[in-house]
């Protein structure tokens, strides 16, 4: 390497990057539904002044301090950490809204959890269809693992009770959104993995930020999804 020259980022290094991110949101959203870091007013769907301050502290105060590179990563991980306590409180404030934001959330990041995997032990060298089957295959596995665990956490249960309460109509439309949340996402690794060869090393922590973001934003349409099913199973009651 010529002296002076910045060291070229390496994907491995995303990909870990994106595991330490994953992991935020995790904890975030694990400890908040155990601890009920940020009380709510359950039943009423009440959103208190002070617990809607630290939610919006948790997802805006990042932006600002990830445009200075060195603060990047706590930035990332504190706004990692600020979803997932944000996905819990909220269902917890929205009694009637809990399975679906529960569900929404765990099959996000059983897909990303799913794709972090697959590339990280390389299936580069595999076609795009074989590489879309497996890595689907994976994320529905995981799924199932999620949503069995959450039956240990107090306040995240309902994830999966929701799919529980009328198989016929939410098991077909959770599979079906996973394995499209997998091929959106998947997209977005492979368009980072190209980026990737061409950025210095201390940009990995940007790349891996803007895969979670797109978690983000699935997570939304997953809820979408999740809701309508849910309308579905009422009207059929």
């Amino acid at each position: 390497m010529e002296p002076g020259k910045a060291q070229p980022a390496g994907w491995s290094g995303v990909l870990k990057k994106c595991a330490v991110l994953f992991l935020a949101t995790l904890s975030g959203l694990a400890l908040e539904a155990r601890f009920r870091l940020l009380p709510a007013s359950v039943g009423t769907g009440a959103f208190g002044p002070a617990q809607f301050l630290a939610i919006t502290l948790l997802l805006t105060l990042p932006f600002p301090l990830s445009r200075l590179n060195r603060f990047l990563p706590a930035a990332a991980g504190l706004y990692c950490f600020g979803m997932g306590l944000a996905v819990s409180w909220l269902a917890r404030s929205m009694p009637a809204w809990q399975g679906a934001i529960l569900e929404a959330a765990v099959l996000i990041l059983a897909a990303m959890l799913a794709l972090m995997a697959v590339y990280f032990v390389g299936v580069q060298q595999l076609s795009a269809t074989k590489r879309g089957v497996l890595t689907g295959f994976v994320a529905l596995c995981v799924a199932g693992v999620m949503l069995n665990l959450c039956r240990a956490v107090p306040g995240l249960t309902m994830a999966a009770d929701f799919l529980r309460e009328t198989p016929a109509l939410n098991l077909p439309a959770a599979g079906a959104f996973l394995l499209l949340a997998v091929a959106l996402i998947s997209a977005d690794f492979a368009a980072a993995r190209r980026m990737s060869r061409s950025l210095p090393r201390e940009r990995e922590w940007e790349a891996a930020f803007c895969l979670i973001f797109s978690m983000v934003w699935l997570f939304m349409k997953g809820f979408t999804l999740a809701a309508r099913s849910k309308n579905e199973r009422s009207e059929i009651k």
